[in-house]
């Protein structure tokens, strides 16, 4: 749900592709200088009103409805003030089963609603569409006067803009009375009555300023309250054709002083709309660079706008001395919307600015201008700590636009020669190392035995550990027996021990021997991690034995899935979400209790839950279904177990999958993820891996209604991992 303001930016860039995991694409106001939701939907929200009448309770008035075709209901969301915008709370007005999918919603005439509903979750037309009205039980017959001015304070909007077109309708003359004064005109007496009424909505008070009430309108200027009433006409204030001369010595006065958010930001807005010529000599307000330094982003925007307006030859060699990052931020937003060529000349200086975000502020101006001058200086990034792994990938993806690549949405794969020489080069700082080794695919063949063992004994722990997780999907000859060694050894961390078991085969049998060994040993943790890896294994016996005499441990269900594979736990239906949330709750006394999230990592990139085949987290992972570096996180919590437990449910359409027939009859099902440079189709298939076809040898591709993603987690996971992985993924909405 968006406040849409002049000139606001909210992330999405089409080029950038469709899955919205490049680095320059933004959610939820993560990159610089885009603006946040204000909260979250359901998933293809379609159709949205703001609720203006009288046929259902008082309280909804002003709300906003909407319908969400993938949560089966209709949302109302009321707002409250949130700075210069608003923050939003949902509640649920109807919820409906499978088959309501609403989209469309009217306002009826006598104030109930009308919507359509699609039904069906494809997208042919197969003519099950309905119409619903929805409408207040044993309602109040409305109140619909006839008089200009209690209609102009309806809350019914049709009956007030009808009585506003009447009003503008009426005799402005205004004759002269006896002593010679203008009198008044029938306009003037109903615009005077409805404005002094005290239920006159907002809107259409201000509706009818004009120069004759310019002194009543920047009076407005010097409330310090925050009410709707005032908000709104500021709005009417920044819209208004009034002669700037007339309000500037409110403008002073009022940009001097502390008022409200939204009362700023309207000023900021008609102070832009305003040519610096247009004021009289010394009378524009100079705006304090202190209002960037709040956590307001549609202030700081409002301001920036203000700023771009009045920008002055000498102000760029002014910013560099701001003394917060907000503020030079700002400086350096506004100067890119001016798309002045002297003012990069900083360029170098932003570049190397300490700040991280200003840095991948100044990569991306780099990179979506295609400023090739600069593609040395890219370097500088880097070279200053922290560098989180947002500005590395921002860094990647600007070397991939600026050496001409057709396919911004494949950065990641473009960047790999870039990535294995930081891996490579022993001398590359170790934070940069990290994240670089992060991101390189763990087959990748150029890495010598040589230069593995170097990660592998590193001083730096991360570094070590990150070398583990690479280790596990190399192609090193000895990789097993490395793997090993780190599992065994007692005197390393539970993090590197786990990590290394994940990679182990338990079809193997002397990988298989280890685990065994650990899963029925009395180590709190190593046993959880070893079982998880033994899971889904065809074990003899002689090893079931063992473990039958092991200790339970914290997860006996974990034992108990390896002893006796044939047993089912007993488990809720997965669509019945309320049951399966009162079974994941069941016996943790708080929140805190509800998992372990560095275990739920482990279950994560775990084959018994095989994510990582399709999934991305933190740069692990395949690429065929979503990023859940941070999207999982923005998700409610009973969202995402819906869409663990039921994947077929709702399937966005670029991850639909496609059953693909060739021409020498093969089959395989897969979710297409592009073009490679042969120009051959890819498909992304369950297991991770790419099946790369010609075009013209596809015979038949047609959608089908499963997802690729399996539907038994609910049986293969143990509720412990269930509940770990659920904080795992819920953690990401705190990744910076």
């Amino acid at each position: 749900l968006l406040h849409v303001v002049e000139g606001g930016d909210y992330g999405y860039r089409f080029r950038l592709g469709r899955r919205g995991t490049h680095p320059f694409q933004s959610w939820n106001g993560e990159v610089p200088g885009t603006l946040p939701m204000l909260s979250g939907t359901g998933e293809a929200p379609s159709g949205i009103i703001a609720y203006e009448s009288d046929g259902l309770p008082e309280e909804y008035f002003g709300d906003l409805l909407l319908t969400s075709w993938g949560e089966h209901r209709i949302e109302r969301h009321t707002l409250t003030p949130r700075g210069a915008s608003y923050g939003s709370k949902m509640t649920t007005l109807v919820q409906g089963g499978e088959d309501f999918r609403p989209v469309g919603i009217a306002l009826a005439p006598d104030g109930s609603l009308f919507v359509s509903d699609w039904v069906k979750k494809d997208y042919n037309l197969h003519k099950h569409g309905r119409i619903w009205r929805l409408r207040w039980k044993d309602a109040p017959k409305p109140q619909r006067p006839t008089d200009i001015v209690e209609g102009a304070v309806s809350r019914h909007r049709p009956l007030r803009e009808a009585a506003m077109r009447r009003l503008a309708a009426l005799d402005q003359t205004r004759p002269e009375s006896a002593d010679g004064k203008p009198g008044t005109s029938p306009y003037t007496d109903a615009v005077t009555k409805m404005r002094l009424h005290e239920q006159c909505h907002p809107a259409a008070w201000a509706t009818f300023y004009s120069a004759a009430y310019s002194n009543q309108l920047c009076a407005v200027l010097g409330a310090r309250e925050n009410d709707a009433r005032r908000t709104i006409r500021l709005g009417a204030l920044a819209a208004s054709q009034l002669k700037i001369a007339t309000m500037q010595r409110y403008f002073r006065q009022a940009i001097r002083t502390n008022r409200p958010a939204p009362v700023l930001a309207a000023l900021f807005e008609r102070i832009a709309l305003v040519a610096p010529e247009e004021w009289k000599k010394g009378e524009r307000p100079e705006l304090d660079w202190t209002v960037f330094d709040t956590d307001d982003p549609f202030l700081a925007h409002a301001a920036r706008r203000m700023a771009a307006s009045a920008w002055k030859d000498g102000d760029a060699e002014a910013s560099l001395k701001l003394p917060t990052a907000r503020q030079r931020m700002a400086a350096l937003l506004v100067m890119r919307s001016l798309k002045r060529k002297e003012v990069r000349e900083l360029m170098p200086a932003w570049l190397g600015d300490a700040d991280a975000h200003i840095r991948f502020a100044a990569v991306q101006w780099v990179a979506e201008e295609r400023l090739t001058d600069f593609r040395n200086a890219l370097d500088k990034v880097l070279a200053v700590e922290p560098v989180p792994r947002e500005l590395f990938e921002g860094y990647l993806a600007a070397l991939n636009a600026l050496d001409d690549k057709s396919r911004p949405d494949n950065w990641a794969e473009h960047s790999e020669r870039h990535i294995a020489a930081m891996v490579d080069d022993a001398t590359t700082p170790v934070h940069l190392r990290r994240l670089a080794l992060r991101m390189l695919r763990p087959d990748y063949p150029n890495l010598s035995r040589a230069r593995w063992n170097e990660l592998l004994e590193s001083d730096d722990a991360e570094l070590r550990l990150e070398a583990v997780r690479s280790l596990r999907g190399s192609r090193l000859g000895n990789r097993a027996a490395l793997l090993t060694k780190f599992a065994e050894d007692p005197s390393l961390g539970r993090d590197i021990r786990g990590e290394a078991m994940l990679g182990l085969d338990a079809g193997d049998e002397k990988q298989r021997a280890t685990l065994i060994s650990l899963a029925a040993s009395d180590e709190n943790g190593i046993r959880d991690d070893a079982r998880r890896a033994l899971a889904g294994a065809m074990l003899p016996d002689e090893d079931r034995t063992k473990l039958r005499d092991a200790v339970a441990g914290d997860d006996a269900e974990a034992l108990a899935r390896l002893v006796d594979p044939q047993r089912k736990p007993a488990r809720p239906a997965n669509t019945d979400l309320a049951a399966w949330l009162a079974l994941l709750d069941k016996g943790q006394e708080n929140e805190n209790d509800r998992g372990d999230a560095v275990a739920g990592r482990r279950v994560f990139f775990s084959r018994v839950a095989a994510c990582a085949n399709c999934h991305q987290v933190d740069g692990r992972g395949g690429r065929i279904g979503p990023d859940l570096t941070l999207v999982a996180g923005q998700l409610s919590r009973e969202r995402l177990i819906d869409s663990i437990l039921d994947p077929s449910k709702e399937v966005a359409p670029q991850f639909v999958a496609y059953a693909v027939r060739k021409e020498d009859g093969t089959t395989f099902t897969g979710v297409f993820v592009g073009e490679d440079g042969a120009r051959n189709q890819q498909f992304g298939d369950a297991d991770g891996q790419i099946q790369r076809v010609a075009a013209e040898q596809i015979e038949d591709r047609h959608p089908v209604d499963k997802s690729l993603m399996p539907d038994n987690f609910g049986q293969t996971l143990t509720i412990g991992e269930m509940r770990d992985l659920l904080v795992f993924l819920r953690s990401r909405s705190d990744v910076e």
